[in-house]
């Protein structure tokens, strides 16, 4: 505590160096929502990129950027969906957009990491804010692979490795359901294990040919019943999604054979768990055959295998 106090009379060397300062920057920025985002997007990785940031300065910073850039991402997510008159490059350099500010919204966000755990006492609890920066890691992370997705690429095995060492290290302290509200304008509260399963589940969906606003529908309602699905750290016969610690991809369908299954770090359930049987395995009522790909790295200081 004492090592976080010290921090409060440093000023950062950006122009943003407290909340203050960031909220007049903000105000100014351009009429036009694609100049504003492109703005906030270089405003967020310079804040990740200056160092003696105080702690404190730090995370509101970046928090009010990023709810701040979320307006904007909103309105050219609504742009890219609907506008069915856009030509390509205008619908790229949407997209390229949004995925950069959702990039440097994760980043921002897991830079603020590694300094609350220095400054963390051993023994003492998490600082106040560590979960809920954990959670919008988790969410920018999710949301740029279901961009990803939009463009009908292939989800980078950088995102699907984010997730997991954020997870991993959830899971080791013990706070992967601890219930927050992630932002003050979501209507239902969530945990790491929520945030953590959007973009697995979303890619069990397999979205591959699906209609723009089909995925966005898909996304919402998965992040919506995230709550139901079920996550083990083991192989269970009755999830068929499973995911393998090994090389970082997509969580995999099909029957875990003996050699797999001792190599298995999650298995999830398809489907949601009605509410009255939240604590029981449902088993997905989905096609049998395998698709073609298998597995996720997951950097976990502890062993997940079975």
């Amino acid at each position: 505590m004492v090592q976080w106090l010290s921090g409060l009379g440093k000023k950062a060397d950006h122009p943003m160096y407290n909340v203050e300062a960031a909220q007049q920057i903000l105000g100014d920025l351009p009429p036009d929502d694609i100049k504003a985002l492109d703005e906030i997007s270089e405003n967020l990785e310079t804040i990740t990129a200056t160092p003696d940031f105080p702690l404190v300065d730090r995370i509101g910073v970046v928090k009010l950027v990023d709810e701040t850039g979320q307006v904007k991402a909103a309105a050219l997510l609504k742009r890219f969906l609907r506008e069915i008159r856009l030509k390509e490059f205008e619908r790229r350099t949407l997209w390229q957009g949004l995925v950069d500010f959702w990039k440097n919204v994760s980043h921002s966000y897991r830079a603020c990491l590694p300094e609350l755990e220095q400054a963390r006492k051993p023994g003492a609890p998490p600082h106040p804010e560590h979960h809920l920066i954990v959670a919008r890691a988790l969410r920018a992370l999710a949301t740029e692979g279901k961009l990803r997705q939009m463009r009908y690429l292939q989800i980078q095995p950088r995102i699907w490795e984010e997730l997991a060492t954020l997870y991993a290290a959830a899971e080791k302290d013990n706070y992967v359901a601890d219930v927050i509200k992630a932002y003050p304008t979501d209507l239902l509260p969530t945990n790491v294990r929520q945030e953590f399963l959007r973009l697995l589940m979303m890619d069990v969906a397999a979205p591959d040919s699906a209609p723009l606003t089909e995925l966005e529908l898909s996304a919402r309602v998965v992040g919506r019943m995230s709550a139901g699905f079920v996550l083990h750290g083991a192989p269970d016969e009755s999830c068929r999604f499973h995911s393998i610690s090994r090389t970082p991809a997509a969580p995999g369908d099909g029957e875990l054979t003996a050699r797999r299954a001792r190599r298995c770090a999650i298995s999830v359930s398809a489907v949601p768990v009605p509410s009255s049987r939240k604590s029981s395995i449902v088993t997905p009522r989905i096609p049998r055959s395998p698709r073609n790909v298998s597995a996720m790295t997951i950097p976990s200081p502890r062993k997940w295998w079975c």
